[in-house]
Formats: C-alpha cells, structure tokens, sequence
C-alpha cells in the first residue's frame, strides 16, 4: 500500500493535532469534550484512543489504522467492481485506487475520513448484496449506522443508494420500500449525533462559504495557470467520454450496467 511510504514524514498538521489531543486525554475527560467540541468525530476518537494507550501517538501509530482502511476499500472496490462489472474491471478498479494521491493523502492522515471512506464501500458493497438476495437487509442497516457515527455527511450517501434501488431493484416498489424503513431507522438512530453535532456548529463557523475564492484556487491549485487549465482539460474530456459511454452501458453489454452502480460512488 502506497500510503505506508513515508508515512511518518511530515509531522502533524493542525487537524490531526486536534485527534492527538483528544486521545491523550482520559477517557472520562475525553467523553466531557465531546459533549462541548468535536461529536462529530466522537466515534473516530474512541477508536483511536486505545491504540494512543497501546501504541503511542507517534506518527506511525496514529496514522497506520488510516492506511489500513485505504487497503480495506481497495478490497472491497475490487469486490464491488467484479460484481457489477467483470473480475478484471474489480481488479482494474482497486490498482487505480490503491495509485491515486488522494489515497494516499487520506491513509497518511490521522482523522477519520479513510475509516468513513471505508464504510461507504461497505455499506454500498452489502446494498448490492442486498439486492441480490444474498445479504439481510440488518447488516446493511447497520453498515450505515456505524458510517453516520463515524462521519454524519457520509450519509449523503443515502439519496445515491435510493437511485441504486431504484436502478437495480427487480420489485422496485417493495426494495424501495425497504430500503426507505432502512434509511429511516438510520436516520432515527444517528438523531442525536444530530442535534448534538449541529448544537456545536459554531465549532466550524470560521470556515469561508464556496464562493469565487474556491474557484479561484481551483484555477491554480496545479502550481502554474497552464498546469490548471491542462488538468481541467483532462477532467472534460474524461467527461465527455464518460457521456459518450452512456450508450454503450444501456446496450446492457455488461452483466449489470456499472452506470447504475455509480451512484453510490464509493
């Protein structure tokens, strides 16, 4: 796994700061910060506080169970790739993965995202079990409890999942009426994770709204204009082929037409 290299180099940023801080308080001391900052990486906390007690913050320490994470999701775009797709485009699917730098960056980064990455792929593997017959609908049930505990906007990938019912269900109306009993008890459940969360938003008011300055960035986030504008070109044209396959996927000439699995986006 490519997140491994150099994994201890370069030391904290703030935000990881922020989880070093936390697992090295006790953990009565620990559970009276969440009630005030930072519920929305509660579970994540919890996670990593035994490991701060057996393994030390160090870099490596803090950071491997993210890179362990990364691993797991390329296993699992592999198993979602062969079941909709072929065992080559499974594998296919994974090696990119495992290769992008944003793989890379999350699985060297000691917060939650990878973990919450992770869980997305389960929850949307086990919605493909579940349709199939293969899997009861409880354990995807509680595959997206356990991604809204981990990380609470992990579960806009709800809407995306209805489509894929709505896409791959052969009784649609009786899946769509599963998966929205699912969908609710979810909700339900994460409720006060809710409240709590959007009691503390004020934790966050500091970050700017998406306004022009984004765009901006984006216009020079590749060093130099013409590097930006010759990667914003490779992002239409991909795109643009990506549209010019829709034909392609609605001839049915893949065993399921991975254009309705690509909603869940995991």
């Amino acid at each position: 796994m490519l997140a491994i290299w150099d994994i201890k180099v370069p030391s904290y940023w703030r935000d990881e700061a922020a989880t070093i801080s936390a697992v090295r308080r006790p953990l009565p001391a620990l559970l009276r910060m969440l009630t005030n900052v930072d519920a929305v990486h509660g579970t994540y906390y919890l996670i990593m506080w035994p490991v701060a007690r057996i393994a030390g913050t160090g870099e490596l320490a803090m950071r491997l169970p993210s890179a362990l994470a990364m691993s797991v999701t390329a296993v699992l775009i592999v198993a979602i790739g062969r079941r909709v797709v072929s065992r080559s485009a499974g594998l296919a699917a994974g090696i990119v993965w495992a290769v992008l730098p944003v793989t890379s960056w999350y699985g060297q980064d000691a917060r939650s995202y990878a973990m919450a990455t992770t869980l997305a792929c389960t929850a949307s593997y086990l919605l493909l079990r579940v349709l199939a017959g293969d899997v009861k609908a409880r354990w995807y049930a509680v595959s997206l409890v356990t991604l809204g505990a981990m990380n609470l906007f992990a579960l806009l990938l709800l809407p995306a999942h209805g489509l894929t019912v709505l896409a791959l269900a052969r009784d649609r109306a009786r899946e769509m009426r599963r998966w929205l009993m699912v969908a609710g008890c979810t909700v339900l459940v994460i409720a006060p994770l809710i409240v709590v969360a959007w009691r503390q938003r004020a934790d966050i008011e500091w970050i700017p709204p998406l306004n022009r300055h984004e765009a901006d960035t984006m216009a020079a986030w590749g060093g130099t204009l013409a590097v930006s504008q010759l990667a914003e070109l490779i992002i239409v044209v991909g795109v643009a082929c990506a549209a010019a396959g829709v034909r392609l996927l609605l001839r049915n000439r893949f065993r399921v037409p991975s254009s309705r699995c690509a909603f869940p986006g995991p």
